[in-house]
């Protein structure tokens, strides 16, 4: 596949690619009938979240939901909690990550991190809950 598939969608394409019916729902897909037929999947933005890596002995765990990040086609966005930076990259122009355009393209961040404010509220936030509110700092 060239197109960016989520995480959750590996549960979803294993079991049907192994015959075995889901006993739940899931929030993720299956890729199972664009493999078997060499198709691409429809896109979909993809939501990823990235912990902390450090943590003292008496800190809660939800500190560790620190950044978010989501992929919609050629722009990925990407909000940190404890830092008021934002990120916006146009990936199609510049792949390698070199200029963030959150300064040039506010209706596109404001566009994507209402998107990532959607995508939580529908599958549970969880510790992400800070990133619901849609807004910029």
């Amino acid at each position: 596949l060239r197109r960016p598939v989520g995480g959750v969608d590996l549960v979803p394409t294993l079991l049907e690619l192994a015959g075995i019916p889901a006993r739940t729902a899931f929030h993720g897909r299956s890729l199972a009938p664009a493999l078997l037929s060499g198709t691409e999947p429809q896109a979909v933005p993809v939501l990823s979240e990235i912990r902390a890596l450090e943590r003292t002995k008496d800190e809660p765990p939800a500190r560790l939901a620190a950044t978010i990040m989501v992929r919609d086609g050629r722009w990925k966005y990407i909000r940190h909690r404890f830092d008021p930076c934002e990120e916006l990259y146009d990936l199609r122009d510049d792949p390698d990550e070199m200029g963030n355009l959150i300064g040039t393209q506010p209706d596109r961040a404001a566009e994507l991190r209402g998107r990532i404010a959607a995508l939580l509220r529908a599958h549970g936030a969880g510790p992400y809950a800070w990133a619901c509110d849609g807004s910029s700092r």
